[in-house]
């Protein structure tokens, strides 16, 4: 199951470079993330699962901070500076989840056929101040047209 890969999870600061809108990080083919010529850094306090070796997952969908290219379940390498945060240097890749976002009005039906479905294929959906939706589904192949979309509201 999703959740059980967020078991574990504390609160750690993310510091990682970021362009001159402050959104990062981004990265390479090979994973490696690109620092700008600008020097600039943000952070964002978010919770994370240690894996060992430098290794360690998203735990949460970072709404509303600087972290705009990483999801819950996401991977990456990090350091630890003098300040005890945690400097993201590199994306485990391949991504093992596809993210998607969308902004849903009016009412939606939690309990329809379409989120038990994500549940069903491995993935977890968060529904956010009502109305961000963000679903992540397993990569492991073509997927279903009717998980892969948004639910018409």
């Amino acid at each position: 199951m999703f959740t059980e890969l967020l078991v574990d999870a504390t609160a750690r600061n993310l510091v990682f470079p970021c362009n001159n809108q402050f959104e990062g990080p981004f990265w390479l083919d090979d994973g490696s993330v690109i620092e700008y010529q600008i020097g600039q850094n943000s952070e964002a306090t978010l919770r994370v699962v240690n894996l060992g070796r430098g290794k360690f997952r998203l735990a949460e969908n970072p709404c509303f901070d600087d972290l705009t290219t990483l999801y819950w379940g996401d991977e990456f390498y990090a350091s630890e500076n003098k300040a005890g945060d945690l400097v993201i240097t590199q994306i485990d890749l391949p991504l093992k989840f596809k993210h998607q976002t969308c902004i849903v009005g009016g009412s939606i039906n939690l309990k329809s056929d379409y989120f038990h479905q994500i549940v069903e294929r491995g993935g977890n959906w968060e529904l956010i101040a009502g109305g961000i939706l963000i679903t992540s589904l397993p990569i492991v192949g073509k997927m279903d047209s009717e998980v892969a979309e948004a639910p018409v509201v």
